[in-house]
């Protein structure tokens, strides 16, 4: 069934055209999202701890 509808799909250029918009876009948006951070950005989340210790714990009496 896919096969004979994509039979009737001549229009190559419009598939190519699809195609670069989405490759411009998506490269746009990720060089975008990129320069949004920074370098102090960066070293903060570097410092972030990686382990659980009491500190993350939730603390209790905050939420019944």
């Amino acid at each position: 069934m896919k096969q004979l509808g994509l039979s009737y799909f001549t229009d190559l250029h419009v598939t190519l055209i699809g195609l670069l918009l989405f490759i411009v876009v998506f490269a746009t948006i990720s060089f975008w999202v990129l320069k949004m951070i920074t370098t102090e950005q960066v070293d903060r989340w570097s410092r972030l701890p990686l382990d659980s210790d009491s500190s993350s714990e939730p603390k209790t009496g905050s939420h019944p």
